[in-house]
């Protein structure tokens, strides 16, 4: 069986196209699209909203029937499919249900189809705009900051997420590079009004967890700190003459929090 290289990672393989562990992601992407986009499209037609209570109308405007932004997405994402089972000249499929069920029967020609590479930058993008739009902001990950100059807005995200996009300007930026430039701006910035030659962060363990909740909206608590002290993972940290009060180094902090979520 001849080699060939996996068109997404360039990696070798052996037979078929994308490698196992794209194949995987193709296929992760396609089942959280059956859920996706059953909850989207509920969205769209107003029949739940984020955190899956009822809105109410209010008797003094006239609602519109449809949420057009939920719309939008849903009717692109099904573009993205369309176009996706069009490659491998899968047409029978009548509604989405049966549209994501006929692609996940014939995963194996998606990913040895010369467009591959195409088709799973689309539609693993897809899938993640539509987890993001269907879930709660409660449960998302703050990153940091947009890396576009012109924009700064905070990104957020699921846990495991490799790239995010701003739902401000619309970039597209790696989560590794956005948690980097946060980790660079607490080495270079003042931190929280602090001057630039005193950035350490001087509080009890609860209120480090307190400002790491904050930072990266992971529910990260007292005791998650004290461990890290406990097993040297914080080196920089300092027990303070106050009692109960540490020194901290905010980028060790930063660090030991996104290695564990």
């Amino acid at each position: 069986m001849n080699s060939s290289r996996c068109p997404v990672c360039d990696g070798m393989i052996r037979g078929g196209v994308l490698c196992k562990a794209h194949r995987k992601e193709l296929a992760e992407a396609l089942r959280g699209l059956v859920n996706g986009m059953y909850v989207l499209g509920e969205m769209r037609l107003r029949r739940v909203r984020i955190g899956g209570s009822q809105g109410h109308a209010n008797p003094a405007f006239a609602p519109s029937p449809i949420s057009e932004s939920d719309q939008d997405l849903y009717e692109q994402v099904e573009d993205i499919l369309q176009e996706a089972a069009a490659t491998i000249g899968y047409w029978d499929h009548r509604d989405m249900a049966g549209l994501l069920r006929g692609l996940l029967l014939r995963l194996d020609r998606l990913c040895s189809h010369p467009e591959c590479s195409t088709t799973f930058k689309r539609v693993t993008r897809a899938a993640l705009k539509v987890e993001e739009r269907t879930t709660p902001p409660e449960e998302r990950i703050i990153y940091g900051r947009c890396l576009n100059p012109v924009c700064l807005r905070e990104m957020s995200g699921m846990a495991g997420q490799r790239e995010a996009t701003c739902r401000y300007c619309g970039s597209t930026w790696a989560v590794s590079a956005i948690r980097a430039a946060r980790r660079e701006r607490y080495r270079s910035d003042p931190v929280d009004g602090r001057t630039r030659a005193d950035r350490t962060l001087r509080m009890t363990p609860a209120e480090a967890a307190a400002w790491l909740r904050v930072q990266t909206g992971l529910p990260v608590k007292r005791f998650n700190v004290s461990n890290w002290i406990a097993r040297d993972r914080l080196p920089s940290a300092r027990a303070s003459t106050e009692k109960g009060v540490w020194e901290f180094n905010p980028v060790e902090l930063l660090d030991c929090i996104e290695k564990a979520g």
